[in-house]
């Protein structure tokens, strides 16, 4: 009498690009079967397609990483690139830094127009901002009107230099404030410096 070892049970997934350039995977497992006396008989070996799955995976990840109404990764997706570029910039390359920003009166725009208009000027901030913002840089919406732009492997001349043109595309609607990383930085300490610097540029204009 056979016998299937279901505790030697392989199994791993793996990619099929077809020649339309569609990409399906594939669910393998291989089970040794055993006779009687211990001596091996042959594998079960079964495939499913489980490219849907894998779908609604990614799906559910890229959601919980981005923000649902302008697709710009979101807050927790930001502070985990910051983080890792202050690990990458530790000791010496200090090549990071943080670019807060605030739309102003947005509150007038939802008030006055509505939220469906609000949402509008929303995505079409993050749109802005995400092309003109290029390479390793990354660009999050961190809920409401709160955008931030991290620069990673920028030098302050540069950070600087990028941040004064993106106010120049339209200085009046938006307030910035920046953060250089320091010694001995965390993400707490760069966004609490960038908004100071931006609440500052608000009160400026109050």
């Amino acid at each position: 009498m056979a016998r299937e070892a279901k505790d030697q049970t392989l199994e791993f997934d793996f990619r099929i690009l077809k020649p339309s350039g569609e990409t399906r995977w594939v669910s393998h497992s291989c089970t040794p079967i055993y006779g009687d006396e211990g001596q091996w008989l042959g594998r079960r070996e079964s495939n499913h397609d489980i490219t849907e799955r894998r779908k609604a995976e990614a799906r559910i990840a890229h959601m919980a990483h981005h923000d649902g109404l302008t697709n710009l990764p979101n807050r927790e997706l930001y502070q985990d690139r910051l983080r890792q570029a202050l690990e990458q910039s530790q000791p010496g390359n200090k090549r990071v830094a943080v670019l807060c920003v605030d739309l102003d009166l947005f509150k007038n725009v939802n008030d006055s127009f509505g939220h469906p208009m609000g949402d509008r000027l929303l995505k079409m901030v993050a749109e802005r901002l995400r092309s003109e913002v290029r390479g390793s840089n990354l660009v999050a919406r961190l809920g409401g009107d709160e955008f931030a732009i991290l620069l990673d492997r920028t030098d302050a001349t540069a950070a600087q230099q990028t941040m004064t043109r993106l106010r120049e595309l339209s200085p009046n609607a938006w307030s910035w404030g920046i953060s250089q990383v320091r010694e001995g930085d965390t993400i707490e300490s760069m966004f609490d410096r960038a908004d100071q610097k931006l609440y500052a540029v608000k009160r400026g204009r109050g």
